[in-house]
């Protein structure tokens, strides 16, 4: 293209002597590159004479606004009048609004540009053969009352008019990337690549897919106004206005160049794919009834999604988000915010999650407890040191290696539906499990799933407390009365050890299938505390409201059994079926803290003496008798009781089904009397054993007798 420099003037009319005019100048506009014509109208109605030029450097036809006292307001028209050289004004479609038209040498253009009335110029192509068009005007030329258009053009050297036959010319879009052109051509919208489509060949279109078509510029795309659906992935755009495009509901424009993306006025989207661009900042606040956020692989610092209550899968990793609130998606199924540097990540409202991906993050804790239908959970490579995910049942998928783990919750019953386990590169030495021997066969560091020696047990805590109970009394007629002087029944905890014990936030119970009797002891109380080879009496009187040291359970004369646990309602400390008692008759174990019980005198809060063990009260069995356990079926503590009517060497061994032995729990000589052992699932090893029936048999001087039982998991 030639270059030509010219500056646009007006030229007002002064007259100074009669018959002599003279003017004098003023600069509309020095920005008018190689400018060609010019002319004048009133073309916002307003009865002032505005100004028109075409300029053919820059492709330019502008109007220039006079508001009255002279003074212009450029306002472009089109810069796509490839080399313009023409431009008049006239009412092309008699609509009662000035619209403008040109002639374009470098494209051989005619077009008319149609005022909408608040001077938005719409183009429309009249003609693109009018070789090196020069020259433009419009008049009705065969007096039918409609404006036509004249042109003349010197590659030709022709002089045309163009007849309107009542209706204004086609409407056109304009779509300066041949690539998009080109997308549309094959699409079946367009049929020359010139850089125009037919306007109503597009707009109706609802579904436009140019994924893929290494297109750089997407003008031309709004004139898709019906569009609900429009993929334009993989392309290098670096910007899209879809400002135009109000019916969207699907958008993915994701692995573009995009720095920043406006979806203020796309208020119906459900579906926003934007990921692997360079969008450092997103609003999405108008965006109510998204459901679909994919907006991962950006350089986003802070992103509000409350007001996106309707997500369900929301994907923002690898961004640059210091902090994320999603507490008011509480629809949310997927979430994945992995690669940030979020130091905290509350999920507790997102109860119907399946799939959380939080890796790789600065979290420091993670709590999922609320999230019940969690199969997928990714967070390996925090900080997190602690994770507990016994609520999590439906887990099948849990990625937690590279953090600081020290304690693992895995008590969720979940055994071969956890497909894929990796918690290596932690400080663990033991994962709590409900299935210890599946845990140990199947999570192995020879399979990659934990490190090498780390252990699984139902509970990985510090041993239980040195503590046993020691003496119970159920039926207290004479024996002690309590601080106000009532007869209540008691039990007698012993500490073995050789540091103190606080009892407070144990919990004790009289029924140990059911847990409406699980009665917690209350914590903060000096009074609960026993110090080494000491004794501390508990009431079993249901009147707690008459100290910290009455409980609320009883222990009945016909007997019954009493569990003591940690405060997680599941670790045993002691457990103990005991037989009938007559009056004022204690049940106690002699020496103190050893296995062996008897029926003895009452002595509460003190040393179970050698004297007491032979006092008149005890009582002698007539027969051997091997009782069944309690309780059966069981997980994973049970009480085996059995009487001696004679001293006896006795003999209590676990077999399976198989008759392979597992454990012995006694091989000793015992006094006569009424006795019980506890078995707590374990083998001769200290290992955890497989749910299943097993066999318990007493050999007691000649006297055998065999019992099944059956361990649940």
């Amino acid at each position: 293209m030639k270059n030509y420099t010219r500056t646009l003037t007006l030229f007002l009319f002064i007259s100074v002597l009669v018959g002599q005019p003279t003017f004098t100048e003023h600069a509309i506009s020095t920005s008018a590159d190689g400018a060609f014509s010019v002319y004048a109208a009133d073309v916002d109605g307003d009865g002032d004479m505005d100004v028109l030029s075409a300029s053919g450097n820059d492709d330019k036809i502008a109007w220039y606004e006079n508001d009255g006292s002279e003074n212009f307001t450029v306002h472009i028209i089109s810069t796509s009048a490839d080399g313009a050289r023409s431009v008049y004004a006239a009412d092309v479609n008699a609509d009662g609004n000035m619209d403008v038209l040109s002639a374009s040498w470098q494209s051989d253009k005619i077009a008319w540009f149609e005022n909408d009335g608040s001077e938005n110029f719409t183009e429309h192509i009249i003609s693109t053969s009018a070789d090196v068009a020069r020259s433009v005007y419009a008049a009705d030329v065969d007096g039918d009352g409609d404006m036509d258009v004249l042109s003349a053009s010197n590659g030709d050297d022709k002089i045309a008019w163009y007849e309107q036959e009542g209706s204004p010319v086609q409407t056109t879009t304009y779509v300066p990337d041949d690539n998009f052109e080109q997308a549309l051509i094959d699409l079946g919208y367009d049929d020359t690549l010139d850089n125009y489509v037919v306007t109503d060949s597009i707009n109706s279109v609802t579904d436009l897919d140019v994924s893929n078509d290494s297109i750089s510029d997407l003008t031309g795309i709004e004139g898709f106004t019906a569009l609900t659906e429009l993929d334009c992935s993989e392309n290098q755009l670096t910007s899209l206005n879809v400002s135009s495009n109000t019916a969207l509901t699907d958008l993915r424009c994701n692995n573009n160049e995009l720095d920043s993306l406006d979806v203020s006025n796309n208020t119906a989207l459900t579906v926003l794919f934007c990921y692997i661009n360079s969008i450092d900042s997103l609003d999405v606040s108008n965006n109510t009834a998204l459901n679909s956020l994919f907006c991962q692989r950006n350089s986003i610092d802070s992103l509000d999604v409350s007001s996106n209550t309707a997500l369900t899968a929301f994907h923002c990793g690898t961004n640059q988000l210091t902090s994320l609130d999603v507490s008011a998606n509480t629809s949310l199924s997927s979430l994945t915010c992995w690669n940030n540097q979020l130091t905290s990540l509350d999920v507790s409202n997102n109860t119907f999650l399946t799939s959380l991906g939080c890796q790789q993050n600065e979290l420091t804790s993670l709590d999922v407890s609320n999230n019940t239908f969690l199969n997928q959970l990714y967070c390996y490579n925090t900080s997190i040191d602690s994770l507990d995910l016994s609520s999590n049942t439906a887990l099948t998928l849990l990625y937690c290696q590279d953090n600081e783990l020290t304690y693992l919750n895995m008590r969720n019953g979940v055994t071969d539906a956890l497909t894929i386990f990796n918690a290596t590169n932690n400080s663990l030495t033991c994962i709590e499990t409900l299935d210890p021997d599946y845990a140990t066969a199947n999570w192995t560091s020879a399979n990659g799933n934990i490190d090498e020696g780390v252990t699984f047990a139902v509970d990985c805590s510090l041993d239980p407390p040195t503590l046993v109970i020691n003496e119970i009394l159920a039926y207290n007629y004479t024996c002690c009365t309590d601080a106000n002087g009532d007869y209540d029944s008691y039990l007698e905890l012993y500490n073995y050890g050789d540091e103190e014990v606080d009892i407070g936030g144990m919990v004790i119970t009289d029924n140990l299938n059911n847990y409406d009797h699980y009665y917690q002891i209350p914590t903060a109380n000096d009074s609960t505390i026993i110090q080494p080879s000491g004794f501390l009496l508990l009431w079993t009187d249901k009147e707690s409201e008459q100290g910290v040291l009455h409980l609320e359970i009883e222990l009945l004369s016909r007997g019954g059994e009493v569990g003591l646990f940690m405060s997680d309602s599941t670790t045993v400390v002691d457990m103990l079926t005991f037989v009938a008692q007559s009056v004022d008759t204690a049940y106690g174990r002699y020496p103190d803290s050893s296995a062996t019980w008897q029926l003895m005198n009452p002595t509460p809060g003190a040393t179970n003496t050698e004297e007491l063990s032979l006092n008149d009260n005890v009582v002698i069995p007539s027969q051997y008798t091997l009782h069944q356990n309690y309780p059966n079926p069981f997980n994973p503590i049970t009480t085996l009781r059995y009487e001696l009517p004679e001293n006896s060497h006795v003999n209590i061994t676990i077999y399976d089904m198989l008759g392979k032995e597992v454990k012995t729990l006694i091989n000793q000589t015992q006094d006569a009397g009424y006795k019980s052992l506890i078995w707590d699932a374990t083998n001769d090893y200290g290992k955890p054993v497989s749910a299943g029936i097993y066999l318990y048999q007493i050999q007691a001087g000649e006297y055998i007798s065999t019992k099944k039982m059956v361990l649940l998991k």
